[in-house]
């Protein structure tokens, strides 16, 4: 893979293709104002195709929830046991 010159941009977490989207894991939609929704655990750089992907089956999401233990951040939105 191709080191990208821009450090803004990195590659997709997802396929590796060049990023143009930055993902909320647990969406904004489902935690409104709460405090930890821009944690860089609940965000992810991804491409447009993934981003679209993520979107299109929410249990598609579930991997990440569990690698990032993104119910430590969000305890009252995702239940831990739904994902251990």
């Amino acid at each position: 893979m191709a080191v990208l010159k821009n450090n803004d941009w990195r590659p997709c977490k997802i396929c590796g293709g060049t990023t143009t989207d930055r993902h909320h894991i647990t969406y904004r939609s489902e935690a409104r104002k709460h405090p930890n929704l821009n944690d860089p655990r609940n965000l992810i750089d991804v491409c447009r195709s993934c981003h679209s992907w993520l979107h299109e089956v929410k249990d598609r999401r579930r991997y990440l929830i569990i690698d990032r233990k993104l119910w430590e951040l969000f305890p009252d939105r995702i239940l831990k046991s739904k994902y251990e």
